[in-house]
């Protein structure tokens, strides 16, 4: 708008319309005294400088003719366009021959254009250098940022490449370890192999000790059990030694000092010698003749020895050893022999003992037998007189 302006005033200023700037034509200036707006043409210009000029107010052509056609598209902008041209006279056509005054009016459009064309470039560079500035600057700034992240670019590479070295160093080092570690596990392998196939050999050696130990057990208690067949052998042929030597000491009867005995009286049995009275005494005096011939009145341990007895006194009373005198209803043997209830109690005629007392004769403390059958004992006086039987061990009266 500013450039677009060029008042004509008292000389015939050419000014230029907001179109185009034309400098083709003969035609010179209308213009009048009063402000107006005119064409300008400026004959024999040359077309370099007006071009240059024309450059530079194209561009405010252009805006005018933009604002222009703005407020001619926009209704409500009526006002306005009458504004604009309410000052501006129309352009008349110039008649007739050339302006007395063309060249001072050719310079004072040259240094006007000039003038404008100077104003627009300071303008121009008053406008350009602070954003040139402002660019420079920027660029300044941006130049830094770009190296400073070119910088820590290469940084970052350079620690990126030293990471990737390093890396590639553990990645090595891993390797070697994991080839070390499965060249080892290997080992271990083969190590658990060989110690998987001796605890197989001294497992199938386990079983055959265990084997070989069962059958060591079976053996033992095979011995074990002739071992005891062999004792108890051991003791019936001690059992019959005894008998063989019983058999000898009888024959020793006939041949040697048994022979005393046998001719005084003495009957041998089973290992012991018996003599059987003729005459009677009391207890206490029969026992006191078996020990002045080195030996006690019978005792009676075993059933057989009972029958026996039974039978060579047939059925007539006699004194054995049995007494409680020490102690009533407390049977003893006077030899030492332990005195057996269960096993002499079958000896006893029914009803016996018994505590009865004989009138003057006392209390009943002395066993007698008199019946030719087991049971054959009976409890008496001791001051009863009776026939007596001595008894002698076969080695006692031996030595």
């Amino acid at each position: 708008m500013l450039l677009a302006r060029i008042t004509a005033r008292g000389g015939g200023r050419g000014c230029f319309h907001p179109g185009a700037l034309q400098a083709d034509g003969p035609e010179g200036c209308n213009h009048t005294s009063d402000q107006r707006l005119c064409s300008v043409h400026l004959p024999g210009v040359n077309r370099l400088s007006c071009t240059s000029g024309q450059q530079l107010s194209g561009r405010v052509s252009m805006e005018m003719e933009a604002v222009y056609e703005n407020i001619k598209g926009n209704p409500q902008d009526s006002s306005k366009k009458k504004a604009i041209y309410g000052n501006l006279n129309t352009v008349q056509p110039s008649h007739g021959g050339p302006d007395p005054e063309w060249p001072e009016a050719r310079d004072a459009a040259f240094g006007s254009c000039s003038g404008i064309l100077l104003t627009s470039i300071l303008l121009v560079l008053a406008i350009s250098l602070p954003a040139l500035a402002t660019l420079y600057v920027q660029g300044r700034r941006q130049l830094r940022e770009v190296k400073a992240t070119a910088q820590e670019i290469a940084s970052h590479l350079q620690l990126n490449s030293t990471v990737e070295l390093e890396g590639a160093q553990l990645l090595g080092n891993i390797r070697k370890r994991v080839s070390l570690i499965v060249e080892q596990l290997g080992n271990v392998t083969a190590e658990k192999q060989e110690t998987q196939a001796r605890l197989d050999s001294v497992t199938a050696e386990k079983q055959k000790i265990q084997t070989r130990l069962n059958s060591i057990i079976t053996e033992k208690q095979r011995i074990q059990t002739h071992l005891d067949n062999a004792t108890a052998e051991k003791q019936d042929t001690q059992a019959q030694l005894d008998h063989v030597m019983a058999l000898q000491e009888s024959l020793k009867c006939e041949h040697g000092t048994a022979l005393t005995m046998c001719s005084a009286g003495w009957v041998y049995h089973s290992g012991h010698f018996y003599y059987f009275s003729q005459d009677q005494k009391s207890w206490a005096e029969a026992e006191q003749f078996c020990v002045s011939q080195d030996s006690h009145l019978s005792s009676i341990t075993s059933k057989e020895e009972q029958e026996y007895l039974s039978k060579r006194t047939q059925g007539k009373a006699h004194w054995i050893e049995l007494t409680d005198q020490k102690s009533a209803g407390t049977w003893r043997w006077v030899d030492g022999t332990k005195y057996s209830k269960a096993q002499s109690g079958e000896f006893w005629v029914p009803g016996q003992p018994d505590s009865k007392t004989q009138g003057p004769r006392g209390r009943a403390s002395c066993v007698e037998m008199k019946e030719s059958q087991t049971a054959a004992w009976s409890n008496v006086s001791c001051t009863a007189r009776r026939r007596w039987i001595c008894k002698k061990a076969l080695r006692q009266a031996v030595s």
